[in-house]
């Protein structure tokens, strides 16, 4: 399911907790209108998941899915809207996450839902780090792993470093076994030029998980913006190429973008020149490759 919030930066990070719907709490009459309205919102079709759910909540004005997905599809909608309607559309979909938290205090989805809504939202639009936070340590009480690694979301995006390197540690302790928690760690340690340490993160993901997509990709990114353990980083994306990786991963042009930066770092000007071509030629409209390029020329 998309789930971009207003002003969202792409968060790899949260890619692993991002709600997802569940259905325990509908009647089973219900479930089948639940599932069209995810579909609706896989399919970008924002005004038919609102209908939908409006459709279930005409017969139970209390299911919190079909308010939760009406939060979604009306912010959402608001991604594309124009500036008058987007904060309208936007208003309504925290208003629908809010309902579904009077109704079920617990519900993650639309606590997580809203963490995210106020962290990026201006305040405009209803946007609050200190509701953020406070939201996030509601979460701790009901889940520790997810509510720990929202709070060190929330520090972070605040500029409080140290405490959200703390919550993001507290995190991983919390699961030895998901390695999604010490990505979230790798790739705060990567967003402060901590490469070292986040490569040591990404190594240890990488010793659970060889096959890991995102640690790969990740791993490489690291020494094209470093400049050091270049050889390892060029191994990783092009293990990464060969990789799984999924349409909601860094694509082919972006992983040879990253093998051309760190030819460059070695000086290898001609080789890099070849990845920028790669890069392009798998996509055209690839404006960083297109841009590294003409800087060779």
């Amino acid at each position: 399911m998309r789930t971009a919030m207003i002003l969202l930066a792409a968060a790899v990070s949260f890619s692993a907790v991002q709600a997802q719907s569940p259905a325990q709490h509908s009647t089973d009459w219900a479930v089948p209108l639940l599932e069209k309205c995810r579909q609706h919102l896989d399919n970008n079709e924002e005004g038919k998941a609102v209908k939908c759910a409006e459709q279930i909540l005409e017969h139970d004005e209390k299911n919190v899915e079909a308010l939760y997905l009406m939060g979604m599809a009306y912010v959402n909608k608001a991604q594309n809207a124009s500036m008058f309607k987007k904060l309208s559309f936007a208003k309504k979909g925290k208003k629908s996450w809010l309902a579904c938290m009077d109704i079920d205090s617990a519900y993650v989805p639309a606590i997580i839902a809203l963490i995210n809504y106020n962290v990026q939202a201006p305040s405009i639009a209803g946007g609050s780090k200190e509701d953020a936070a406070a939201l996030a340590k509601r979460l701790i009480k009901i889940d520790a792993l997810k509510g720990h690694t929202f709070l060190g979301f929330v520090y972070a995006q605040d500029g409080s470093t140290e405490e959200a390197e703390t919550e993001y540690k507290k995190a991983v302790s919390l699961s030895r076994e998901e390695t999604w928690p010490r990505f979230n760690l790798a790739v705060f340690y990567q967003n402060q030029a901590r490469y070292s340490e986040s490569n040591a993160e990404f190594d240890n993901i990488l010793e659970q998980e060889p096959e890991n997509a995102q640690a790969l990709y990740q791993k490489g990114k690291n020494a094209a913006l470093s400049g050091k353990n270049l050889e390892a980083g060029k191994l990783s994306l092009q293990r990464y190429l060969s990789a799984d990786y999924g349409e909601d991963s860094p694509q082919e042009a972006a992983a040879f973008w990253r093998i051309g930066m760190i030819y460059e770092h070695e000086g290898k000007t001609d080789s890099a020149r070849i990845s920028y071509q790669s890069a392009l030629a798998a996509d055209r409209d690839f404006t960083e490759a297109r841009e590294a390029l003409k800087k060779l020329q």
